[in-house]
């Protein structure tokens, strides 16, 4: 799990514990780790295109906005 965190390709993990299958060596042994699954939210969440909330002052500028919340 060091390697991988790492950044070690699980190639080169199976060769260091002698596996023939890169598959018996992420089947038995790798599992994410919290540090892992952290990692890959940040990199999700940095590269996310949803836009950005408007801020109240964005709210307040749409007088089209103002003024059909005032007729209700």
């Amino acid at each position: 799990m060091h390697l991988l965190e790492a950044d070690v390709h699980p190639i080169h993990i199976r060769d260091l514990l002698g596996h023939e299958d890169v598959k018996t060596t992420t089947d038995i042994y790798a599992r994410a780790s919290i540090k892992m699954k952290r990692r890959v939210l940040e990199r999700a969440s940095t590269n996310s295109t949803q836009p950005s909330e408007p801020t109240l002052a964005a709210w307040r500028q749409d007088r089209d906005l103002l003024a059909w919340l005032r007729a209700l």
